[in-house]
């Protein structure tokens, strides 16, 4: 049995109110097909997650097929910033978490291996701390091996088999 499958297909089994990661980072390497496909197909209340927000992310939200975004800030690098995006947040019509790119890059790291939490450290000293508390992402647990505080983030689309969901 193959597991190709068209990209029509493969968004169709993706219902609205899903969670999705999107790669790319800036212009570069975005889900273009993908993003025009969901809005081809009308998917819609979506919770979105990207390292660097991108131009695919802004077009869906952009098309309304977004609830929530989950990304560690972003542009369209020489072109501007995310418009749709940045509008959504100021309308208070997309709710947004921001994170630092390895903040998400670590959580998705965590889903993957079937962890419930990732340690890290890079966050020390930074605003966004703040914001990550509220959201209840973030725990502090004592470092088994010096006894002293670490802080960890909890995972980001559990890996479920082959694949991530």
């Amino acid at each position: 049995m193959s597991k190709l499958t068209t990209l029509t297909d493969a968004v169709a089994s993706i219902p609205s109110g899903s969670h999705v990661a999107l790669s790319g980072f800036a212009i570069t390497r975005c889900t273009m097909a993908f993003a025009h496909e969901v809005i081809r197909q009308g998917i819609k209340d979506l919770t979105i997650s990207q390292c660097v927000g991108a131009m695919d992310a802004d077009m869906l939200v952009g098309a309304g097929a977004v609830r929530r975004i989950i990304y560690g800030g972003g542009s369209l690098d020489r072109f501007g910033r995310l418009a749709c995006v940045n509008r959504g947040i100021e309308e208070g019509t997309l709710i947004a978490e921001e994170y630092s790119s390895l903040s998400v890059t670590f959580r998705y790291l965590a889903g993957s291996l079937g962890l419930p939490f990732m340690p890290i450290r890079s966050l020390r000293g930074s605003d966004l701390i703040i914001k990550i508390e509220r959201n209840g992402d973030i725990s502090n647990l004592t470092d088994p091996f010096t006894g002293g505080l670490a802080r960890s983030l909890r995972e980001m689309l559990r890996a479920q088999g082959p694949a991530l969901r």
